[in-house]
């Protein structure tokens, strides 16, 4: 029988091998996405509490058109209690988003986890993408 054959054994990838990365692989991804989408909220929140925030030195860095991160490293030094509660929620979702993406980086870097990229070719370009992080 060809199930018996050490042969055709050692050709195939173990099933739990296969499953077990698969489910984290799945469980790092859905992690990813659940917590940037929390983020983009809290961002909203934090982008609306500052903008309708009527001293000047808040007015004039929004009036400067910075990149995201330029403007929150000028904002927070400025920031009220309840926008630097935001601030401060908001860079903890970044850790765990960056924890994510660390795991799903090291799933994917696993020589042992290569041979699944050719049955989802979109992997290597996850793996391109956090390889830039």
């Amino acid at each position: 029988m060809a199930h018996n054959n050490p042969k055709y054994i050692k050709n195939k990838s173990n099933p739990d091998d296969r499953l077990k990365f698969y489910s984290d692989l799945c469980y790092e991804l859905k992690g990813s996405k659940s917590t940037f989408s929390d983020q983009l909220q809290v961002k909203n929140e934090l982008m609306n509490l500052a903008e309708k925030d009527k001293r000047r030195k808040i007015k004039d860095i929004f009036q400067e058109n910075l990149e995201y991160e330029d403007l929150f490293r000028k904002l927070c030094p400025l920031l009220n209690d309840e926008q630097l509660l935001e601030f401060n929620y908001m860079r903890k979702l970044t850790d765990r988003i960056n924890k994510h993406n660390f795991s799903l980086y090291g799933l994917l870097d696993d020589n042992n986890n290569r041979k699944h990229w050719k049955e989802i070719p979109k992997l290597e370009d996850l793996f391109f993408h956090l390889s830039l992080a």
